[in-house]
């Protein structure tokens, strides 16, 4: 029988990403098929902060490497005791999605990273893994609408997306994420002197999106936004 050549980790997994696309429709939740990053996966670390009205500044941040950065701050309704209506928990308190937000812009800020890629984000919150492997959830449309739309728009550049969980400021990027989500410059400046002045571009979209009025809420065509957006800005995607 003729032989065939054994296809790389990272090869096999583009294709079989690429025939999930196919049968599920960028509309549906792409499933990963594993659950372990390839070798050559790209790592970042994120973390964010728990709103408050006492300090100035809290927000997510992410560092790729020692030069590249990004940084969100939360919107005023996040520092606030209010209520999101979609699962009646104080937005401040919604840790596990809070996180998640952090892996979202490792995919949506730096999507020149992400295609054609395996991309992980260490993240220190268990719930927020758990629900990243999943892919979906139940409780809260709008973590729904963010675990929908990260799949989406890394499947759309082409790459796999995963998130790990790692000890709280254990790595030197995990503790320069900490800095950023806090606001603090003077810990960031020690951790990371060498970094890029301004830190890389959210989508316009997403920015948009988080401070609806009232608070953010479920989007399907969050992603198709965000897709656009990085379009604009010269990334070729899949759809």
């Amino acid at each position: 029988p003729r032989s065939t050549r054994k296809e790389s980790s990272a090869a096999s997994d583009v294709y079989k990403r690429q025939l999930f696309i196919q049968l599920c429709g960028k509309r549906a939740p792409i499933p990963c098929g594993y659950r372990t990053p390839p070798p050559l996966a790209k790592y970042a670390d994120s973390d964010a902060s728990g709103g408050s009205m006492e300090s100035v500044g809290r927000g997510v941040g992410v560092v790729i490497d020692d030069y590249r950065w990004t940084y969100l701050p939360w919107p005023r309704l996040f520092n606030t005791n209010a209520i999101a209506p979609c699962c009646g928990m104080k937005w401040r308190h919604k840790m596990s999605t809070l996180e998640l937000i952090g892996h979202v812009l490792r995919v949506i800020a730096f999507p020149d990273t992400v295609q054609d890629s395996a991309v992980v984000t260490r993240i220190d919150n268990n719930g927020t893994v758990k629900m990243s492997e999943k892919g979906y959830n139940v409780k809260c449309p709008v973590t729904d609408t963010l675990l929908r739309m990260v799949s989406e728009v890394t499947a759309a550049l082409n790459g796999t997306e995963y998130v790990v969980e790692i000890t709280r400021c254990s790595t030197k990027h995990s503790i320069a994420a900490d800095a950023i989500s806090k606001a603090d410059w003077k810990t960031l400046d020690y951790v990371l002197p060498i970094r890029n002045a301004d830190p890389d571009t959210i989508p316009t979209s997403f920015v948009k999106w988080l401070h609806t009025p009232g608070g953010p809420k479920p989007d399907r065509d969050l992603s198709t936004k965000i897709i656009k957006d990085l379009k604009l800005r010269g990334f070729e995607t899949l759809f």
